[in-house]
């Protein structure tokens, strides 16, 4: 049998908050638990689609990168293994990246193709950051 990660992380996550922690004597141990079960319940959701998010994420900077700075040699690497800590790493290294052309684009204002890529890259971090949105179910 192979557990399904999510599905036991949400599981004990609900034990805990709805089980556990109301049967607790109130104070510090019954919020402990539930702040526990609702921990529990978004690492599920992070666990389902951490390894999507950072693919999607990096290739999303690899192609802004691509654009907006000119022999980023980074760029055109392959991408690492589907290992989290890995695409954490690639994410890192791209982010970085991201921030030395940004500079390099603001030196260029008002040029309006430095705005263009500036304004996209701030839309491309906002639209990295609704995706990882964590969405509590209705208790």
């Amino acid at each position: 049998m192979k557990p399904d990660p999510a599905l036991v992380l949400n599981q004990i996550g609900g034990r805990l908050l709805f089980e556990i922690g109301p049967a607790l004597a109130p104070g510090y141990g019954q919020g402990s638990a539930g702040t526990m079960g609702v921990l529990l319940i978004m690492a599920a959701q992070e666990c389902e689609r951490a390894a999507s998010l950072r693919v999607a994420e990096n290739r999303a900077l690899r192609a802004w990168l691509r654009e907006a700075a000119e022999g980023f040699e980074a760029a055109d690497l392959p991408e690492p293994s589907v290992d989290i800590q890995a695409l954490d790493a690639e994410g890192a290294r791209l982010k970085q990246a991201l921030i030395q052309a940004q500079i390099r684009l603001e030196a260029r204002l008002p040029d309006p193709a430095a705005q263009a890529l500036l304004l996209r890259s701030y839309d491309l971090l906002a639209e990295a950051s609704r995706r990882r949105r964590i969405h509590l179910p209705p208790f």
